[in-house]
């Protein structure tokens, strides 16, 4: 027998190789493709657990120093009332002691005994009308006892003072 020309199972096989070859080359590339992504990938695992923490740390330092405010401004709210009730005490002494020595008769006492002041009587009293408000004129008609009466008035003030 002769051989043929050609050997058709060699190509069978070597076709088959090139296919076992397509199949994986393929897949070998994606490897690699994969490979290089996750090399040019950065690893954010780091990078948010750094940024996590440190908002964890600003918000617990807030959270502190509002605390250290409010204690602080507690404790001067306590002061504050401390010096209220200090004044309310100190108001409460004065506004009494002013009533007692500004009622009418101890005032009146005072004016009398220590000032030698007597209470006016209602004919002393003059009401004067005035036409012009910018000028006032009085003239006085006195009588010769009541001049007396009062030169004897302002002897008496002077001796007694």
């Amino acid at each position: 027998m002769a051989q043929p020309a050609y050997n058709l199972r060699d190509f069978d096989r070597q076709e088959a190789e090139i296919k076992v070859r397509k199949k994986t080359a393929p897949k070998t590339t994606a490897k690699k493709a994969a490979q290089k992504k996750q090399v040019k990938s950065i690893n954010w695992a780091p990078v948010k657990t750094t940024l996590a923490s440190a908002v964890f740390f600003v918000l617990l330092f807030s959270v502190l120093y509002s605390n250290a405010q409010m204690t602080q401004l507690t404790a001067d709210i306590a002061q504050r009332r401390e010096e209220l009730v200090e004044l309310k005490s100190e108001y409460d002494y004065l506004d009494s002691l002013m009533q007692t020595n500004a009622s009418a008769r101890i005032v009146e006492s005072y004016a009398t005994s220590e000032l030698g002041l007597i209470r006016i009587d209602s004919n002393q009293i003059e009401y004067i009308v005035l036409q012009d408000e910018d000028t006032l004129e009085t003239t006085r008609s006195e009588s010769f006892w009541a001049i007396v009466k009062r030169n004897f008035l302002n002897i008496t003030e002077y001796v007694a003072a």
